[in-house]
């Protein structure tokens, strides 16, 4: 899309769609996962950079600690992120939210994925005002964080699971 051999419109749908993939796995266990993870979050917020000059996602990835060589503090990445993401794309919030939920259910997700989108969600949901709460399926989100919390073996998933309804007030 970026090269102009794609169509921008066929793509749109992929960029959205792929990216709270790519936003749990940037904080990876793995470091080869976690660096190509930095990358595709680069280019795609590149794209959709291109597509809104404006946008607080240009000043977000231009940060030094965000680049895909550097090690992030992951929360407050999502903080930020979180952010922006609601002031600026809240029509992708509700999908954002349901596949970082997908995320917690499967039972062969690892660990630091599922703990990586309990609090990416946290921070989703603890920047919508009123109106995004009604939009958007919170409830489904809140239910699968206090399920995280209560049944899930790992304490890092539980923990950040916690963390992430702490967030919420």
């Amino acid at each position: 899309c970026l090269d102009q051999k794609i169509d921008c419109h066929v793509m749109e749908p992929q960029m959205y769609s792929t990216m709270p993939h790519i936003l749990v796995h940037i904080n990876d266990d793995e470091v080869l996962v976690r660096q190509a993870s930095k990358y595709a979050l680069h280019a795609v917020c590149k794209w959709l950079i291109l597509r809104n000059p404006k946008t607080a996602l240009r000043s977000l990835m231009e940060r030094p600690s965000y680049q895909p060589d550097k090690k992030m503090q992951y929360d407050e990445f999502c903080r930020e992120f979180g952010a922006v993401w609601v002031r600026e794309y809240f029509s992708y919030v509700n999908d954002m939210l349901m596949a970082l939920h997908g995320l917690f259910k499967v039972y062969e997700t690892r660990e630091s994925i599922k703990a990586n989108a309990a609090i990416l969600s946290g921070n989703i949901v603890s920047h919508l005002d009123p109106e995004g709460w009604r939009r958007c399926n919170v409830e489904q989100t809140t239910s699968g964080l206090i399920a995280l919390m209560s049944k899930d073996e790992s304490a890092l998933v539980r923990s950040k699971a916690a963390k992430s309804l702490g967030l919420y007030t």
